[in-house]
């Protein structure tokens, strides 16, 4: 569970065995870690996690993989382990929201059992509106009822309804579990597909946009070796293949934001991801393609270098104009970093 929110609150807890562990579930996405759970469902235990505050308006997020045939559900997070609840996920396959306090529950968009892994999000305004999104894209809003907050006495749980026997995480799998204690606009959510969906273009090859140049790229990163200070907290991340390629490069933060040994951590993990997130992989030259934007990830086939459909993210984005006697020329150079 990744926890977005102001208070640092909702991390959450997997606390639903059986279930198996994966990674990459996405081929070139951003997702590390994957929990998918067996076709024969089971009896899923509560713990007494501790308290923690109300949501007001927040979002939920998850990547979900459902069997592309069969009964299948999937809950994201559930809060009281008393009976009430409230959970956003797949039931049947269809995007499912619903509060047992409140009486309101909801379904919208296609049935996504067809076995690929989609991004579920939903938004509740307090007292307003609750709208549902599929892959980036609204499918469908309702008036909520009417709690102020979502009743709740315990932090986020992802993948429980307590104390009920084979119900929930059905042959299914869940990834990148994401809480903000605030409201996502549209086209936060868009963009966040986007920046982990697979490959959005395709460049070079017999069917992919023309390249004229690909310039592969061995730089180090601004700091492979993150030493983050604390209130009376340190922590310290690093990355093992680029201090072995490229020797050590420490940067020091401080932050007093980073009040407990779990927020130093977190910090330290985050700004090591961010400052090798730059590291250039390569730089490609191609007549003007109006589709690729920042953050879209691309294939690039180009047979010359050996490089068979290898995924990149764009970093970068510089356009050459030119005007000669052969007419206009559009030229587009694309800056690339791993996916």
């Amino acid at each position: 569970m990744q926890d977005h929110s102001a208070t640092g609150a909702y991390a959450g807890a997997f606390i639903t065995p059986p279930y198996t562990i994966a990674t990459g579930p996405l081929a070139g996405g951003q997702p590390s870690t994957a929990l998918t759970f067996p076709a024969t469902p089971g009896l899923f235990v509560s713990t007494s996690p501790t308290l923690a505050p109300s949501l007001t308006h927040f979002t939920l997020l998850a990547l979900v993989r459902n069997p592309a045939a069969g009964t299948s559900r999937t809950i994201l997070a559930s809060d009281n382990s008393a009976g009430t609840y409230w959970h956003m996920g797949t039931n049947n396959g269809v995007l499912n929201f619903g509060n047992s306090a409140d009486g309101w529950t909801d379904t919208r968009g296609a049935d996504l059992r067809d076995g690929n892994w989609h991004l579920v999000a939903v938004t509740r305004q307090a007292n307003t509106t609750v709208t549902w999104y599929v892959d980036g894209v609204p499918v469908g809003t309702r008036a909520s009822a009417s709690a102020a907050a979502i009743a709740t006495a315990t932090p986020i749980t992802v993948g429980i309804r307590p104390a009920t026997a084979g119900s929930f995480f059905i042959g299914a799998t869940v990834a990148e579990a994401m809480v903000f204690d605030k409201l996502l606009i549209a086209r936060d959510i868009a963009d966040l597909w986007r920046a982990i969906s697979p490959a959005l273009y395709t460049f070079g090859g017999p069917t992919g946009h023309p390249i004229e140049a690909l310039e592969a790229i061995d730089q180090p990163p601004p700091a492979n070796w993150i030493r983050l200070q604390g209130s009376a907290r340190q922590a310290e991340a690093f990355a093992p293949e680029s201090l072995a390629a490229h020797g050590p490069r420490l940067a020091q933060y401080r932050t007093l934001d980073a009040t407990t040994d779990t927020r130093a951590t977190s910090y330290a993990a985050n700004r090591l991801r961010h400052d090798t997130a730059e590291e250039p992989a390569a730089r490609l030259t191609a007549p003007w393609a109006t589709g690729p934007q920042l953050f879209d990830h691309i294939a690039v086939t180009h047979p010359a270098l050996s490089q068979a459909s290898r995924l990149y993210r764009v970093n970068a984005i510089a356009l050459d104009f030119a005007r000669g006697p052969a007419g206009h020329r559009y030229r587009a150079t694309y800056d690339l970093v791993a996916p």
